[in-house]
Parts: C-alpha cells; sequence; structure tokens
C-alpha cells in the first residue's frame, strides 16, 4: 500500500504549515501584543515580509524551473486542441464565479 506522503505532494504540506505558523501569530499577537508570545509588532511583521520575499522570489522561480525541465512534450504530440478548450473554459468559469462571489460578498471584507 502506498504511503501517505506520495499523494500529496512537499510543496502543498508546506504551504500548510507555513500557514498555520502565521495564522497562529497573527492571532496571539491580536491577544497578547506578541507573536508567539515571543515576537513584537515590528519583527512579526519583518520575519514574515521577508520569508514571503524569499518564497516569491526565490522558490516561486525554481519550482517553475522544475516543472519546465520535467516536461516531457513528445507527450503532448497528437492529443488535439481538446485540453487546450478544457484549459480555457476552465479558466474563464473561475474567472466568472470569482467576480460575482466578490460582487456579492465583497462589501462585508473590511481591511
Amino acid at each position: 500500500m502506498p504511503k501517505w506522503y506520495t499523494f500529496i505532494p512537499l510543496f502543498v504540506i508546506g504551504f500548510l504549515v507555513l500557514s498555520i505558523v502565521r495564522t497562529i501569530g497573527d492571532a496571539t499577537m491580536g491577544e497578547t501584543g506578541a507573536a508567539f508570545g515571543l515576537f513584537a509588532e515590528d519583527t512579526w511583521e519583518g520575519i514574515y515580509q521577508n520569508v514571503s520575499s524569499f518564497g516569491t522570489t526565490y522558490l516561486l522561480g525554481i519550482a517553475m524551473a522544475g516543472v519546465g525541465l520535467s516536461t516531457n512534450f513528445k507527450m503532448f504530440k497528437g492529443i488535439g486542441i481538446k485540453p487546450f478548450y478544457i484549459g480555457i473554459t476552465s479558466a474563464v468559469t473561475v474567472g466568472v464565479v470569482s467576480v460575482v462571489l466578490i460582487s456579492l460578498f465583497g462589501g462585508f471584507v473590511n481591511i
């Protein structure tokens, strides 16, 4: 029987862990005035800004390069235009649903 981690990509697990860390840090910041009871507001903001900047600059680029290097273009030969139509239909559907939901519920968001 395959292990559970073979079904879930490592970046998804990393994303969930970092989301939980950020959520807990922000929650404790609101309650105690210090993230995790250790970091002042300015320090906490600096930490997650630096981590976010590093992730978007380097890690995303490495991931995209890995996807491009592992793509076998011979497998796309002869499959036709149907996958393109499916992709464009999915993208338009997501866009329309997003605009409708933002129009309906956007007024409830306070920043």
